[in-house]
């Protein structure tokens, strides 16, 4: 019994699948950090934009006087 317990602890068969989990849990954990960090800034951006955007007057062209 005390042979089989060894040999599974000294087994490291699997192991490069354990390291990829754990890195790639990094990586998401990063990424969701990233992406909550740049929430904000975006939405006051994208805010902003739109303040500009809806105060720009775009001249009618049917009344300008070309005719083509």
């Amino acid at each position: 019994m005390f042979a089989r317990v060894t040999s599974f602890l000294l087994d490291e068969t699997g192991a490069t699948t354990i390291d990829w989990v754990v890195l790639t849990g990094g990586c998401m954990a990063l990424a969701i950090i990233m992406l909550s960090t740049m929430n904000g800034a975006t939405s006051s951006v994208a805010s902003e934009m739109e303040t500009v955007l809806t105060s720009v007057e775009v001249a009618d062209l049917s009344q300008s006087g070309d005719t083509e």
